[in-house]
């Protein structure tokens, strides 16, 4: 048993070595919930030599056993010489004002305080204690999920400022480790229950894969990093892909070539990974790919339109504030993700009409301050340039084959009530300038 734990330490630090997590030197904030796993990575750190803290987060779930973990890890960290880092969350509170489940609530949170006290203190790394049979339930978790091949290669050992030094070691091993040294732990009752899907897992499908192969957990370790081999090629062709069938609009907007798409023998698995590439996970690549010109799929933090040739996707991220006043220039505006300037110039300054889209040049005299920024209304009508008779809005949108996500940022400028302008668009013919004009409003749309 001696050599057994001998060999866990030295598999410790060659795991720190050959995954480069973390340099010579550097020093680390430990998260410790006063588990078993935490327990033992604390004790490899130290008998590693290795300069570190430790931080607990009381969720304040489990009343008096929350603040006896708290307690038991302050001790800890006193009797290892080290710092102790504690906070204390109203975790239910949280997750009903930002409805999200508890288990999504303390992650959040956790992670959130655990970089700040990581960047105010000045620790080059964060160590949480996700171990083997994690990565295999989380393997399982995201099957069942259906999150495709960025899922199945199990928990990553690093992740910006956050590692993962124990993915190594299955449970087993820990607790070997930690009855050999006699160290001890607390013990989260709700562990033991069947409430959540990872405990469903845990209790329920690995004893019986065991049952089959004693040596599982080693087992899911090469194929685990088969995935993540497989996941790291996927990776590299989608990005390839994306360089060229897709294209990011000035106001970040994605559009994707659905030809392309439907060109791929597997369509459905690159729409798939397309889509998880951008963080979605949640949409169906086959509702997608057999719906109609004009459908829009919604996701917490984007949309996604299928327009005739192409598939749009938006970030849900759209400005509120539906209208802005111009009193003077020079002004600047930002519209969501687009940004106009406004400046008045003499007409001198202009030796000719720009051309170019992203500019418009309007007769300043014609104008009465302040002007109107607000997005376009159903029922809005304007004279485009060059023509004698009014145009609704919203045909000329259409007539320009303006998707859905763009018309709804679509802005006009008014001069008292007439519309001046559909900015980034067309001017109305009443404000152009002439022979005549003597000063220009000059509007140019700001990219990046």
């Amino acid at each position: 048993m001696a050599i057994r734990n001998k060999m866990l330490l030295k598999q410790f630090n060659d795991y720190l070595l050959s995954k480069e997590l973390l340099k010579q030197g550097e020093n680390v904030l430990v998260a410790v919930s006063g588990g078993l796993d935490s327990i033992v990575l604390c004790r490899l750190f130290k008998e590693s030599k290795i300069d570190f803290a430790i931080a607990h987060c009381n969720f304040k779930l489990r009343g008096k056993e929350s603040d006896g973990d708290e307690e038991f890890v302050k001790k800890l960290a006193e009797a290892y010489k080290v710092p102790f880092f504690s906070i204390q969350f109203k975790t239910k509170t949280f997750a009903k004002e930002n409805k999200l489940s508890t288990q999504e609530a303390a992650r959040n949170l956790r992670y959130q305080w655990f970089e700040k006290i990581r960047a105010e203190h000045q620790y080059d790394k964060i160590a949480v204690a996700h171990h083997l049979n994690d990565s295999i339930e989380t393997f399982f978790i995201n099957t069942i999920r259906g999150t495709g091949l960025a899922g199945m290669k199990g928990i990553s050992a690093i992740k910006g400022h956050i590692i993962r030094p124990l993915l190594f070691a299955g449970r087993d091993e820990l607790e070997a480790f930690a009855k050999k040294k006699r160290l001890k732990w607390r013990e989260d009752r709700s562990n033991n229950t069947d409430d959540y899907l990872r405990n469903k897992i845990r209790h329920s499908v690995i004893p019986v894969l065991k049952e089959k192969n004693p040596d599982f957990e080693k087992s899911m370790e090469r194929s685990l990093e088969f995935f993540n081999f497989a996941n790291q090629i996927q990776k590299t062709f989608i990005e390839d892909w994306k360089k060229k069938n897709t294209t990011i609009a000035a106001d970040r907007s994605i559009t994707i070539k659905l030809k392309a798409v439907w060109d791929f023998q597997f369509s459905n698995s690159l729409l798939s990974a397309i889509l998880h590439s951008y963080g979605i996970t949640n949409l169906e690549p086959e509702k997608i790919l057999n719906s109609s010109p004009g459908k829009i799929f919604q996701t917490k933090n984007y949309r996604l339109l299928y327009d005739r040739t192409t598939l749009v996707l938006q970030s849900k991220k759209i400005d509120d504030n539906h209208q802005f006043l111009i009193s003077h220039t020079p002004d600047k505006v930002e519209l969501g993700d687009h940004k106009f300037s406004f400046e008045t110039v003499n007409s001198a300054r202009l030796t000719s009409i720009p051309r170019e889209s992203h500019i418009q040049v309007i007769d300043a005299g014609k104008l009465h301050f302040p002007l109107t920024v607000r997005r376009w209304k159903s029922g809005d009508t304007f004279y485009p340039l060059g023509m004698t008779k009014k145009k609704k809005i919203s045909d000329f949108l259409i007539d320009k084959k303006v998707n859905r996500f763009d018309k709804e940022m679509t802005y006009v400028l008014l001069s008292d009530k007439d519309i001046v302008c559909i900015l980034g668009h067309r001017i109305d013919d009443r404000f152009k300038i002439t022979d005549e004009t003597v000063s220009v409003l000059y509007i140019e749309q700001i990219y990046g």
